[in-house]
């Protein structure tokens, strides 16, 4: 049961640095550190939420159970593609020189954060449901 309570832990914690980089993407732009500390919060919930899946992963697969038999499992696979691809979305702002390329890139990276963070938390409902909390 520990790696259920470290999964829970992680990505808990992953989906409140997700919510705090939003935050300060959308509300602390006339600060001077606004972009190193969403890079920072939002590459740290990435790092969280690999290790979140590599550990139960490992815990699911040594109890021989089945990968994806339930919704919780389709909606954080879903969040785990967009996890990968929204920061790399938001790199690749910063290395074309293409105005217009800028502008869409930008838009791309801005909602693929925003359905990351709601197939996120309904992962996490899902999850909850699955431990019996709802």
């Amino acid at each position: 049961m520990i790696p259920v309570y470290l999964h829970l832990g992680l990505m808990s914690a992953a989906f409140l640095a997700m919510s705090s980089g939003i935050v300060v993407s959308r509300f602390c732009k006339k600060k001077k550190w606004w972009l190193k500390v969403h890079k920072g919060l939002n590459i740290t919930a990435a790092v969280m939420v690999l290790s979140a899946v590599v550990i139960i992963a490992i815990s699911v697969r040594t109890s021989g159970g089945p990968h994806f038999r339930v919704s919780h499992a389709f909606y954080g696979a879903a969040a785990l593609i967009l996890i990968a691809s929204t920061p790399a979305l938001g790199f690749a702002m910063f290395k074309t020189k293409d105005k217009t390329k800028i502008a869409g890139l930008k838009k791309l990276h801005r909602w693929s954060g925003r359905i990351t963070i709601v197939l996120m938390a309904a992962a996490i409902i899902a999850g909850f449901s699955l431990l019996g909390i709802f």
